[in-house]
């Protein structure tokens, strides 16, 4: 269910959705964006990540890297599975969201090690997902970056917001 609300110099759109995380559990949702009515960009949003239901505080930005902070030692890599094809490193990580927080647009930090266990090269990339990782949920994430002919293992980690 969704619903439109026109207030002045923009529009509120409202999603009501129920989901479930890796357990089965559901749970009713409501996440909302705020659309300039000149060019329909969205300019806001809310409930998409718990950090965007924060009351509006003078340090706000303070506030959300606050909870970042709390809350990214409950968001665990569970496994990681790569190879090289034709100059590319494609794998899948294994997130485990043991935190409060729905995430979107997750980004890897991906260290290419050689065989004397050195570092060879350092890549950032978006996770390849379309949806994001639910509260208490757990999810195989897709990614895609340059790769480092040097390199025999990687170790993935998670950039936060507040990085």
């Amino acid at each position: 269910k969704s619903e439109a609300t026109e207030i002045e110099n923009a529009i509120i759109v409202k999603v009501y959705c129920e989901v479930s995380n890796g357990l089965g559990i559901k749970s009713n949702e409501v996440m909302s964006f705020t659309v300039s009515p000149k060019d329909y960009t969205i300019v806001k949003t809310n409930g998409f990540l718990a950090v965007d239901d924060i009351p509006v505080y003078e340090d706000d930005d303070l506030k959300k890297i606050e909870i970042w902070e709390r809350e990214r030692k409950k968001i665990i890599i569970e496994k990681t599975e790569w190879r090289s094809v034709y100059g590319v490193a494609e794998g899948f990580t294994t997130v485990a969201n043991n935190s409060n927080l729905l995430i979107s647009n997750l980004k890897f930090i991906i260290d290419f090690y050689d065989k004397s266990g050195n570092i060879c090269s350092t890549e950032e990339t978006l996770a390849l997902t379309d949806q994001p990782l639910i509260r208490g949920g757990r999810k195989r994430i897709n990614w895609l970056t340059n790769y480092s002919d040097c390199a025999s293992t990687c170790r993935v980690s998670l950039k936060f917001p507040c990085d």
